[in-house]
Formats: C-alpha cells, structure tokens, sequence
C-alpha cells in the first residue's frame, strides 16, 4: 500500500516515481510498482470480485476527521495521477484489498 501501481499511472508519473528506488534509496519502490495488485490477491487465493482499491488522505497530515469526512461523504478519490502519492493535490495514499465472503 501507498504506492500506486504503473498500470494506474501515466509513462512520466511512473518514471517520476521510480526515480526514488534508484536515487533515493528505496531499492522496492520499482519492483512492487510493477506488481498488479488484482493479481496478487488472486494468487493469494481472493476471488477477482473481491478485490478492491482506494486512495485515502494522510491521516498524518489531515488527521482522523477527513478519513471520517471521506467515508461519511461516500466520495471516494479515484486512483489515478491526479489523486495518489506525492502527485497529488496535498498526500493521498493507494491501498488495496480483497475479502472472503
């Protein structure tokens, strides 16, 4: 999680984010990065389904009460170039997931 996916990111947001595992040292950025999400949780036994993915604001920086405000509003960002990681308008964070029913 925090890291958005290449599939969800244009050529250069990709690129703007695979600079940090080479120059800033964070050796797994790029490797997980190229992961698919979906994928993984299907190989984790999760069916496709099940599967889901949001961004969510830094609780570091917003605090508690804009998740909250979030989930309340039911307006959930997208993921996408506009709306996850250090691209963001402020700190958006990806996350994903897949449940058993």
């Amino acid at each position: 999680m925090e890291l958005p996916p290449n599939g969800e990111m244009s050529a250069f947001d990709g690129f703007y984010l695979d600079w940090d595992s080479y120059y800033n040292e964070e050796p797994f950025y790029k490797g997980y990065r190229d992961e698919s999400p979906p994928e993984l949780c299907a190989r984790a036994g999760f069916a496709p389904e099940n599967y889901f993915q949001f961004v969510v604001p830094s609780v570091g920086i917003y605090g508690e009460q804009a998740i909250a405000d979030m989930v309340a509003s039911d307006k959930a960002e997208a993921v996408g170039q506009a709306t996850t990681g250090r691209l963001a308008e402020g700190v958006m964070w990806f996350g994903y997931g897949a449940f058993k029913q």
